[in-house]
C-alpha cells in the first residue's frame, strides 16, 4: 500500500503547494494549471509505481474530485477549468470517500488542526465552508459520468469519530476489494 495526496506530495508538487498555502487570492485559471502540473507529478510516481506494483493499493488524500469541486464550487470555474476537466485523462480511482459533516462540526475540527495557521488556501475553504460542502454533495452533478467512469462515490458521516471512519474505511475495501493483501494502519 502507499499513500500520497494532493497537491504537494512530489517534491515539485511541495513548491506548488506552497503558492496556495500562501495565497489564496491566485486566480482560477492560475490555480486550475498549478493544481494539474501538480497532479500530472503525482501520476508520473504513480505509473512508475504500478509498472512496478501491478496491483498495490494506493490511497490519496484528495484528488481531481478536489480540485473540481473547489474550482467550481468555491471560485465559480471558467472555461479553463471545464475543458481541462472535460478533456485530460484522469488516472482512475476505483471509489472516493467523501467526509460529510455539517458546517459546525468542520469549523470545530479545522480549529482544533495545528497545520491550518496561516494556510490561506484552506482557511479559504473554511471561510466558504457552506459552498464547498455543498459541492461535495453535488459531485455527480458537478462531474461528468464520462469522467467518473466507474469510480463509486462513498458518503461517509463526519460527524464520527476518526477511529470510527478508519474502521468504515476499512471494512468497505476489505469487503469490495480482493486484491487487499495489506489493510492500512489506522
Amino acid at each position: 500500500m502507499r499513500k500520497v495526496f494532493e497537491p504537494g506530495f512530489t517534491e515539485k508538487g511541495a513548491a506548488i503547494r506552497k503558492l496556495f498555502v500562501n495565497d489564496a487570492t491566485l486566480p482560477t485559471d492560475t490555480q486550475t494549471l498549478l493544481l494539474w502540473a501538480d497532479r500530472a507529478l503525482t501520476h508520473e510516481y504513480l505509473d512508475v509505481l504500478f509498472e512496478e506494483i501491478p496491483d498495490v493499493c494506493v490511497i490519496s488524500d484528495r484528488n481531481y474530485v478536489s480540485t473540481y469541486v473547489y474550482q467550481t464550487a468555491l471560485m465559480g470555474g471558467g472555461p479553463l477549468n471545464d475543458a481541462i476537466h472535460a478533456n485530460v485523462p484522469l488516472m482512475p480511482a476505483d471509489v472516493i470517500f467523501i467526509l460529510d459533516a455539517p458546517v459546525d462540526v468542520l469549523l470545530k475540527r479545522a480549529k482544533q488542526r495545528a497545520d491550518l495557521k496561516g494556510n490561506a488556501f484552506d482557511n479559504y475553504a473554511l471561510t466558504n465552508a457552506v459552498a464547498l460542502i455543498e459541492g461535495y454533495k453535488r459531485v455527480k452533478e458537478l462531474i461528468s459520468p464520462d469522467l467518473l467512469g466507474d469510480t463509486e462515490i462513498v458518503y461517509l458521516d463526519a460527524t464520527k469519530t476518526t477511529e470510527e471512519l478508519v474502521e468504515e474505511v476499512v471494512y468497505y475495501l476489505s469487503h469490495n476489494f480482493t486484491n487487499m493483501d495489506e489493510v492500512p494502519d489506522a
